[in-house]
């Protein structure tokens, strides 16, 4: 029997930023549901963080890992330091690492020192341009998270379905900004628009339309992050029919509006 995490090979890891930060009494806020997941390392002080409805010291020497879309919140007694990452990581483009493969919120570190090596690799190479920095990348990553990689039920990565899905899930990806009728990811396909429907739930556990919400919102947090578009021009481009309605969409799916996304994205 293969060892081999069923569906690795359909992961798309995006580390939007990486680095170190020596914090105080001013790092605290309270619970909110963050559209990224993140990692922290803690090499001195100390500090606490909520996820969801448990409370966990923030220590030396121990690695945790807060999953994305769940309520967290955080404070510091006095002062600490960190090295720290924002992460997204998906199997086939909507399933969330963390609903299949992740588990536990704490880990100690057996190397410290390599583990913070790691991290200073990151910070340096995480958002240059090529292949060869983001296989890179993905792969330093993934060290620090394996850790908290559970063994996956084979029963969740519908491995088959999927595939047979992957000119539409590609034509998406390529076609953000156009108006992507299901008719059309049916023809796609090479199937009536009812069997589509039905194949595709079944494969990713969503109606087409939700899938191309999510990716088109997916998209909007890289922009955000990495461009100073305005949030208009960036719903616009991602086929919302105007700022407004992008925002509201936006807003609905991550708990705050794309601007106050905005400010908070590069914060630990």
């Amino acid at each position: 029997m293969s060892t081999q995490q069923p569906g690795i090979e359909n992961l798309s890891v995006s580390v939007a930023i990486a680095s170190f930060s020596r914090l105080g009494r001013s790092w605290s806020s309270a619970p909110t549901t963050p559209p990224h997941g993140r990692l922290y390392l803690i090499t001195a002080g100390k500090a606490w963080m909520q996820v969801g409805r448990r409370t966990y010291d923030l220590l030396p020497g121990r690695i945790y890992h807060v999953p994305a879309n769940l309520p967290f919140g955080y404070g510091c007694p006095d002062s600490f330091e960190v090295y720290w990452l924002h992460y997204t990581a998906r199997v086939y483009g909507t399933i969330d690492l963390s609903e299949l493969a992740l588990s536990a919120v704490q880990r100690d570190v057996a190397d410290v020192a390599a583990a913070v090596s790691t991290f200073e690799r990151l910070m340096a190479i995480h958002r240059r341009p090529g292949p060869a920095y983001a296989l890179e990348t993905t792969a330093l990553f993934l060290s620090l998270l394996h850790p908290f990689l559970s063994r996956a039920d084979d029963g969740r990565w519908p491995r088959q379905a999927v595939q047979r899905l992957r000119p539409v899930l590609d034509h998406v990806d390529a076609c953000l900004g156009d108006r992507l009728p299901v008719a059309e990811l049916a023809a796609v396909a090479h199937l009536t628009r009812c069997h589509f429907s039905t194949e595709f739930r079944k494969a990713l556990g969503v109606s087409p339309r939700r899938y191309i919400l999510q990716r088109r919102l997916e998209r909007a947090l890289h922009l955000l992050r990495t461009t100073d578009r305005t949030v208009d021009d960036i719903g616009r481009a991602l086929g919302f029919c105007d700022g407004f309605h992008f925002s509201k969409a936006f807003r609905s799916a991550n708990g705050l509006s794309p601007t106050a996304f905005r400010h908070t994205a590069d914060q630990p």
